[in-house]
């Protein structure tokens, strides 16, 4: 049953994993998400509030935070495709961006507790899916210890 489990979480993963990969690849094109312009609704939205300092120094280096924001999802999503050491690492930098996000958007998007919430609570599936071992190594280490 657990290998039937595990098996449903690598395809989980790869499925979040194209999705970060596109969305990297999506900031490229302006025609997708201009973020820019949402960085300036959010420098509208967060005025007179706690974030309007980041708000505003986010959309005065919209173009950093574009290629930035770009290669993190790219990179974190291809980590997940290949499946290798450092997808702990790669989900726990998705969980953090995911917070920045909401964080910064709420006010000016409300969508992005819907479409960033889900993708928050898969990331953790995922994370608790990594930090529990699997049936092969605890029998592994009973096995070391006799």
């Amino acid at each position: 049953m657990k290998f039937i489990k595990r098996e449903k979480m690598k395809i989980l993963q790869k499925i979040v994993g194209i999705i970060y990969v596109l969305a990297g690849l999506g900031k490229a094109f302006p025609q997708l998400e201009n973020v820019s312009e949402v960085l300036h609704n959010a420098l509208l939205a967060n005025q007179n509030t706690i974030l309007e300092g980041v708000s505003e120094w986010l959309y005065l280096n919209s173009a950093f935070i574009n290629i930035f924001v770009g290669i993190a999802l790219f990179s974190s999503g291809l980590v997940l495709l290949i499946n290798k050491s450092l997808v702990k690492a790669a989900i726990i930098g998705q969980i953090l961006m995911l917070i920045c996000f909401i964080t910064i958007l709420h006010k000016a998007y409300w969508q992005i507790f819907i479409i960033d919430g889900v993708l928050f609570f898969i990331a953790l599936i995922l994370l608790l899916n990594q930090l529990t071992p699997s049936f092969k190594d605890k029998k592994q280490r009973n096995l070391q210890t006799l």
